[in-house]
């Protein structure tokens, strides 16, 4: 799976122009806002490459072995994913209760009332 088609391009957002100017092709550049959002994409991709690799192999060699082996691979992608989702969860819950324990306690940290509302 070393073919140049498979290729991708993660680029974060503000930064676009560094990123157009380097790439010959736009059609695989995905634009990402956060690291969070990278693995999410990262093993979302991986998941469909190999689900659809083992829908291929089974239409084209009938072979139900590679198949299941793509298809255990495309689970593990998707499950992953799932981990970095509730880590990324986690990570925004943990900033939510601790702006919500400065507001709690009166923090005067450049914070104003209107932010704790």
């Amino acid at each position: 799976m070393s073919c140049s088609y498979l290729r991708r391009y993660y680029c974060i957002r503000g930064l676009e122009e560094k990123c157009t100017s380097n790439f010959s092709t736009l059609s695989r550049v995905t634009y990402i806002d956060t690291k969070h959002e990278l693995a999410g994409e990262v093993y979302l991709e991986l998941g469909e490459l190999y689900r659809q690799e083992a829908q291929r192999v089974l239409a084209t060699n009938n072979d139900r072995i590679e198949a299941k082996r793509l298809l255990a691979k495309s689970k593990h992608s998707y499950q992953l994913l799932e981990q970095s989702t509730e880590k990324t969860l986690e990570h925004y819950a943990s900033i939510l209760r601790k702006q919500g324990m400065e507001c709690k306690n009166g923090s005067s940290s450049n914070q104003s009332k209107e932010d704790c509302n």
